[in-house]
């Protein structure tokens, strides 16, 4: 059986495993919370429009050189039209368009606007509030849970644990290509646990004895047969239900009175 468990940790002897669990949970919401924050403020100070604007302007251009240069985009098989792109930006993209743009997201006012519904007054300056950019992100997540596809907005992060013998073991889910990405990095350095990964495809990590690498090995071969594998604690850190724990929404209304 293949068994492959990049991350994982034991909670260290004399360690109380549910103190520890909700501390984690305490932890790993402030990291969440920081890290839509962010997303909040990209958007809210203009840095998300900016960065959409520019893929847009890049767009164009790239289209513009297609249309002159070869068929229509709608013409040229996908592979080819990846080769082409990569051509284009590393050759012929003009180097303003080629910088990052600043923040971590690009979507314009109107897009979250549009996708949530809501109008604005023909004298507004069409800009989504605080409470606009909750709705539409609370609203990316849910349509990302019913996808066959994950995305950036797959949100879900938390720490499973299972007991074997007398010691207990975590594992962390955290989607890194999502926005909430690194939540949980800070279990690498908590003096409370002991890495515990495991995998039978390669070679133990230097710094792992022989005897150490087996001892992981009979633990996870164990743990992970079908019937003790479903038997686990599960801490959610962020879920569907408990977006409202981890939104910076009211606290950025607090601290930026009127935006809201």
């Amino acid at each position: 059986m293949s068994i492959k468990v990049y991350e994982a940790y034991r909670v260290k002897r004399g360690v109380d495993p549910f103190e520890l669990l909700w501390d984690l949970k305490r932890r790993g919401q402030e990291e969440v919370k920081k890290r839509l924050r962010v997303l909040f403020e990209d958007i809210l100070d203009g840095r998300a429009q900016k960065a959409a604007d520019r893929l847009s302007e890049r767009n164009r251009a790239f289209h513009e050189w297609l249309q002159a240069n070869h068929k229509p985009s709608e013409e040229i098989e996908a592979t080819d039209l990846i080769r082409l792109y990569d051509t284009w930006f590393k050759d012929i993209c003009p180097p303003d368009l080629k910088e990052k743009p600043q923040g971590d997201i690009a979507v314009t006012h109107e897009k979250i606007l549009t996708d949530i519904d809501r109008k604005k007054d023909e004298d507004d300056a069409a800009k989504a509030g605080i409470f606009d950019i909750d709705l539409w992100m609370m609203k990316q997540y849910g349509e990302q849970l019913s996808s066959f596809q994950r995305n950036m907005w797959a949100l879900d992060v938390c720490i499973t644990m299972r007991r074997y013998r007398s010691r207990f073991y975590l594992i962390p889910y955290c989607d890194r290509a999502s926005v909430v990405g690194g939540s949980l990095d800070f279990l690498e350095k908590d003096d409370r646990l002991e890495d515990f990964a495991y995998w039978n495809n390669a070679d133990a990590p230097d710094d792992v004895s022989e005897a150490q690498w087996r001892w992981r090995s009979t633990v996870w071969n164990d743990l992970t047969e079908d019937d003790r594998w479903k038997e686990y604690v599960v801490i959610d850190i962020l879920n569907w239900g408990g977006w409202s724990d981890v939104s910076p929404m009211l606290e950025l209304m607090h601290e930026r009175s009127g935006e809201a």
